[in-house]
């Protein structure tokens, strides 16, 4: 992965720019047909294998296509770079999600590998969309390249795109405060930047609130 180009640095490409304008117009997140994305790679033997095989999914905001669907799955590191460097940025896709979660979970609160966990998240604002582009690019190397301690405790990163802001979760796979605080705050030293990361289970327990109204986050990493 240290050979890999950082993609900001790359020099614009008015057709390439138009084409994701297109796509991305069309409601359609892969700069590359489906059926370009697996070109041939280095021999097998040189290939970078994976701890974990994961996936990417994708899903509209639009009522119609709310359902996550299925893009990519990805064993070697150089099928990440092929899947990441075919797909749009999440500053040019329309108001949706792009989730990348270890395979065989699906990016649902219903999943049962999701149903006792819960999630990190922040979010920006839609002026520092280049910014996230980064911040999802580098949360997906910390997953891929397991990152963080209690790797195991994590299942997935989403980014929401929305009309004002750009959300960005990290989900756990239970809510013991101790072993989530500690990934809260090892993502944020991961990222590098300040601002608040809130934390809230995705099947909370409204009993234990009062007036059972179930607050914006059950705990934080304040902003420093």
């Amino acid at each position: 992965m240290s050979n890999q180009q950082d993609p900001a640095s790359h020099p614009a490409d008015p057709a390439t720019d138009k084409a994701n304008d297109a796509a991305s117009a069309e409601g359609k997140v892969l700069s590359t047909p489906t059926n370009s994305l697996s070109p041939s790679l280095a021999p097998i033997a040189t290939r970078h294998p994976l701890q974990n095989r994961w996936s990417m999914w994708y899903n509209s905001c639009s009522k119609d296509a709310w359902e996550p669907r299925h893009i990519a799955s990805m064993t070697t590191v150089e099928e990440f770079w092929c899947l990441y460097n075919n797909l749009l940025p999440p500053s040019r896709i329309p108001l949706g999600n792009y989730h990348f979660f270890k395979n065989g979970i699906e990016p649902t609160w219903e999943d049962a590998a999701n149903q006792k966990g819960g999630k990190w998240w922040f979010e920006l604002p839609k002026s520092e969309s280049a910014l996230m582009d980064d911040l999802w690019l580098w949360t997906l190397l910390a997953l891929i390249g397991e990152y963080f301690e209690t790797s195991e405790d994590i299942n997935g990163a989403v980014v929401s795109p929305r009309a004002r802001v750009t959300k960005l979760a990290l989900w756990t796979t239970c809510n013991d405060e101790a072993r989530m605080r500690k990934i809260g705050q090892a993502w944020r030293e991961a990222l590098r930047i300040g601002g608040e990361f809130f934390y809230l289970p995705h099947n909370p327990d409204s009993s234990q609130f009062p007036g059972g109204k179930v607050p914006k986050y059950l705990y934080k990493e304040p902003q420093y």
